[in-house]
């Protein structure tokens, strides 16, 4: 339901549904620019443009009011307040910092973590992010390093308890962190493994956030039937372009924008659309899985309605196959050696 990156490495010419479907997410960004990542202090000149970011992002079926906070900090980090039916607000933040910064950026973002703390029927602030503090000793609030235990004591003055208690990180490191001042509201914290769904070195942080919020109505949207496409004629349509004509010349961005153009006047011509009700599915829940999962829910109404032994054991049958091919499916989007686009493609 929210999505949170850290090193997002994204800048103003990707767009969000590059990263996530929009139809799907409300997606709030901090991409890496010279305000929020200054220069380096030694040296004016050296300034890493690109890496850095961060991302939060909600989907649009949780019915609640989502939007960012409007407070302005010299540092790499993202707060959004989210209000319920209620009234009750809570801060959820994303912060990447890059492990060299020194005192200067921990003074910056302590007066930042003071300002939206301090904003009207906040119940909660939970802080989560690379926050490269390798050395520090969460179970005794303890670092060597001088910088590491200043941002100790600013969470510590913020009553914000660090969560997350094994590595993070492929070397072992404790990098990524889930701080909160009121841990009762964040349940089933797990660190994925390297297998995660996370292509990173550092590991996938999944966890349960309460919120007094009710899932909307799924509405309905168009997409390609690709089903009923005419591929003759659109094969045709495309051949008989003049691509070299149409994009010799052409700077990359204008090159692109003509075929991108082109291509989708020439879909819209030979392939037809149809409504869909707005529910995301993972993709890995393809037609053999849908099937599958038809024969199991057909079979466990028989086996109800007729009480039979026999039928709960067909029913009972389908059921493990069922579990075993979506099992298989799924490793296969994250595992597959000869479709590791798989998953980009579909998922994000």
């Amino acid at each position: 339901d929210i999505v949170i990156y850290n090193e997002t490495w994204l800048k103003e010419s990707i767009l969000d549904s590059e990263i996530l479907p929009t139809s799907v997410y409300k997606v709030f960004r901090l991409d890496r620019c010279s305000f929020t990542h200054p220069p380096d202090p030694q040296n004016r000149n050296k300034f890493r443009k690109n890496g850095g970011g961060v991302l939060i992002a909600i989907k649009h079926s949780l019915d609640i009011e989502s939007k960012v906070i409007p407070v302005k900090c010299r540092a790499e980090i993202l707060s959004i307040e989210l209000t319920e039916k209620s009234g009750r607000k809570i801060i959820l933040s994303s912060h990447y910092r890059v492990g060299t910064l020194g005192t200067e950026h921990h003074e910056r973002v302590t007066q930042y973590l003071h300002n939206i703390r301090r904003r009207r029927r906040v119940e909660c602030l939970a802080l989560v992010g690379d926050l490269n503090l390798p050395l520090t000793d969460w179970e005794q609030g303890y670092s060597p390093v001088p910088i590491e235990q200043a941002f100790i004591d600013t969470f510590n003055d913020l009553s914000l308890q660090q969560l997350v208690r094994g590595p993070t990180h492929y070397k072992g490191n404790l990098l990524d962190l889930v701080l909160t001042d009121k841990p009762d509201l964040i349940s089933d914290l797990v660190v994925d493994g390297k297998h995660g769904i996370c292509g990173s070195d550092h590991y996938t942080l999944k966890f349960n956030l309460k919120l007094n919020a009710k899932k909307k109505k799924p509405v309905k949207r168009k997409i390609w039937n690709f089903k009923q496409a005419d591929w003759v004629n659109l094969n045709r349509a495309l051949s008989s372009e003049n691509w070299d004509r149409l994009l010799r010349g052409q700077n990359i961005d204008d090159a692109w924008r003509i075929f991108n153009n082109k291509f989708t006047a020439h879909c819209i011509n030979f392939i037809p659309k149809i409504s869909v009700s707005d529910d995301f599915q993972p993709p890995w829940f393809d037609s053999e899985v849908y099937d599958l999962c038809r024969k199991k829910e057909r079979l466990h109404k028989e086996w109800k309605e007729s009480g039979s032994d026999l039928k709960y054991l067909k029913f009972s049958k389908a059921r493990r196959e069922f579990k075993d091919l979506v099992n298989t499916k799924l490793d296969a989007n994250f595992t597959e050696p000869d479709n590791r686009n798989l998953i980009n493609k579909k998922f994000w």
